[in-house]
């Protein structure tokens, strides 16, 4: 019994482990673009779309019908700084519109998608002249069907 317990014990563990390594990127691949469910919702696409130009435009009208009332933006060792900075809604449209975020052109991919029921999360990587973002977006949908951005966990680091 004991023996029989070990082999299924291995097995299992080994098929953790292929599993597991089939997820991996490819050594050579730049970015991956991975959708949990393929088809976006286009209330999502629409706000997405708008949290970006809104910050490249410096379009203060536009951010403000993406960014949830408990909008948070949280950034860990922004820029090599030590810690993590956090920006409630209004202070991120300050800013904005102070220029000190935002402003600048980027293109963006889609890493990852994933939505469950009235939440949806996105991976996102994008690319001004001069940075790179890697973020991860959570979306909330209210009685109205409305998307809006309600946390984005953010990474920024300059262009080598």
């Amino acid at each position: 019994m004991k023996h029989s317990t070990f082999i299924t014990l291995l097995f299992c563990t080994g098929s953790i482990v292929c599993s597991a390594q089939e997820l991996q990127p490819k050594p050579n691949s730049t970015t991956m673009t991975v959708a949990l469910n393929s088809k976006m919702d286009p209330g999502i696409e629409i706000a997405l779309d708008a949290f970006i130009k809104g910050g490249d435009e410096v379009d203060i009208a536009k951010l403000e019908s993406v960014l949830h009332a408990d909008y948070r933006s949280t950034i860990n060792q922004f820029m090599g700084q030590e810690g993590v900075t956090i920006l409630n809604r209004g202070t991120y449209l300050k800013m904005t519109h102070d220029g000190k975020i935002g402003g600048s052109p980027r293109t963006y991919q889609v890493v990852q998608y994933q939505s469950l029921g009235h939440t949806a999360h996105i991976q996102v990587h994008m690319e001004s002249a001069k940075l790179i973002f890697d973020n991860f977006l959570s979306f909330v949908q209210d009685k109205t069907g409305k998307w809006w951005l309600i946390n984005d966990a953010a990474t920024a680091k300059p262009k080598s």
